[in-house]
């Protein structure tokens, strides 16, 4: 560290935000200019990889340094049961190995606002759980009743509704608004160092921001773009199309959503600058230490998969991963070859806290990925997998190098929200050449693929 005080430390989490819809990994949409400006002082991962498409696993992914089947959390919501929180109760909360514990133990005042409520809410000092708006709510269960019973979707009615000066949402979460605001406010005062950790949602199905967001990207269109009736008529999953129907309420075409998804990161980007300048103003931005990940992608369109992220292509699994570190060490570094994981914030974290633990971690410091990035990067694998929502089956994988093999447990079938096969028994792509994963490989290189298979079947024995 170069100050004997310790850092504040602030890990922002966007909820499907996709990394190449950024501008500094190279989008040209100008979706985000406080994020690149927070980039330039920071270390940007070009390729980081989530270990999973569901944001609970990788949540508690992120807060231990561990993959899912090694902390336990393979499902995710509802579907998460209670041998899976008994393990993670037994093997990691009662060693206190994950991310908040250790910092409460050094003087840390661990914060988070996420509105989830999940089991992780138990590790932090303060849990913000679904911010209280009686005005907001009432609006919202009023929106929500009328575009259930309207018989058309309404451009004009939706328009209406989201022009008004509230954060309106179609689904109960808080707002980018609701939750910087309350940040600032949980910050303001504090004396001892925080742990702040921040769950953004607004990237998330229904891309629903305020109404002048979604129009500063009116103009763009896309090689996806069909229908809204023709999306929904062919999902065969009754609660999943009502779930779309709502997501969907007021568009024709798809290319309407994406302008939403699109406005949706401009309007997190918005208030992440506020939080930017307050920490500037108070002079706290210097001595922190701030991470802006997502969780996973999303795919709008490719694959034939509209605005979710329920399997396992490059589209879903790349993610944002942005490190800010004290007084803006390594500022402006890019790392392009090594490949990072989510896996990985924890450990990082506590090296450089020069915190010493007596357990180790799956994941790994990304100090050894910046340092020998300019040498071609470092070798490692990346496992990710485990379909347990039993969506299109359950599926496993490997990222070794530029190869990229998944394999199915359980035979393949019609994807359950979308009606269409996403994935072969097996696959093998060289994601450095194809990244679009167009070419499957599997038989051309038998030796290659068959050596990954066996590095899964090893890993995951006894998980299976």
């Amino acid at each position: 560290m170069v100050s004997g005080k310790k850092p504040n430390i602030i890990l922002i989490t966007i909820d499907s935000l996709r990394p190449d819809y950024l501008g500094c990994y190279g989008s040209s949409y100008n979706t985000s200019p406080n994020i690149d400006k927070l980039a330039k002082d920071s270390v940007v991962f070009k390729k980081c990889y989530s270990p999973f498409y569901g944001t609970d696993p990788v949540h508690t992914t992120i807060l231990t340094g561990l993959w899912p089947e090694t902390h336990g959390i393979i499902h995710h919501g509802p579907r998460v049961n209670k041998r899976e929180i008994v393990k993670f109760t037994i093997k990691i909360k009662a060693e206190n190995r994950t991310l908040p514990q250790i910092l409460n133990k050094l003087g840390y005042r661990t914060l988070a606002i996420d509105w989830l409520g999940r089991w992780y809410r138990q590790l932090f000092i303060y849990y913000s759980g679904l911010l209280k708006n009686k005005a907001r709510d009432k609006v919202e269960s009023y929106y929500r009743f009328l575009i259930q019973k309207l018989p058309f979707p309404s451009q004009v009615f939706y328009s209406l509704f989201k022009a008004l000066p509230l954060d309106i949402n179609v689904h109960a979460y808080d707002s980018a608004k609701s939750v910087i605001n309350h940040a600032i406010r949980l910050i303001r005062n504090v004396k001892e160092p925080f742990f702040l950790f921040i769950h953004l949602w607004d990237t998330h199905t229904p891309y629903d921001p305020p109404l002048r967001y979604t129009k500063r990207f009116r103009y763009i269109k896309t090689k996806y773009n069909i229908r809204v009736e023709d999306l929904l008529n062919r999902i065969p999953d009754k609660n999943f199309k009502e779930y779309m129907k709502l997501c969907t309420y007021g568009a024709r075409y798809t290319d309407e959503i994406i302008q939403r998804y699109l406005g949706a990161i401009s309007y997190i980007d918005d208030e992440l600058g506020q939080l930017m300048n307050f920490l500037k103003q108070t002079g706290l931005y210097d001595n922190s230490l701030i991470i802006i990940a997502s969780d996973h992608g999303e795919l709008l369109g490719e694959h034939g998969i509209y605005f979710d992220h329920h399997a396992h292509f490059e589209e879903v699994l790349r993610c944002v991963l942005i490190i800010k570190f004290p007084y803006s060490e390594y500022a402006g570094t890019v790392v392009r070859n090594s490949k990072a994981c989510l896996v990985d914030i924890t450990p990082t974290i506590l090296e450089y806290l020069n915190i010493k633990i007596g357990f180790g971690f799956d994941g790994i410091s990304i100090k050894s990925l910046i340092e020998m990035d300019n040498h071609g990067g470092i070798s490692r694998e990346i496992f990710f997998g485990i379909d347990a929502e039993e969506i299109s089956g359950v599926r496993r994988g490997i990222i070794a190098d530029e190869w990229k093999y998944s394999m199915s447990f359980t035979p393949i079938r019609p994807c359950k929200r979308c009606g269409i096969v996403h994935h072969f028994a097996e696959e093998l792509f060289n994601i450095e050449k194809d990244p679009c994963e167009t070419i499957n490989l599997v038989n051309e290189e038998q030796m290659i693929a068959k050596k990954l298979r066996s590095r899964i079947l090893k890993y995951y024995r006894g998980n299976i």
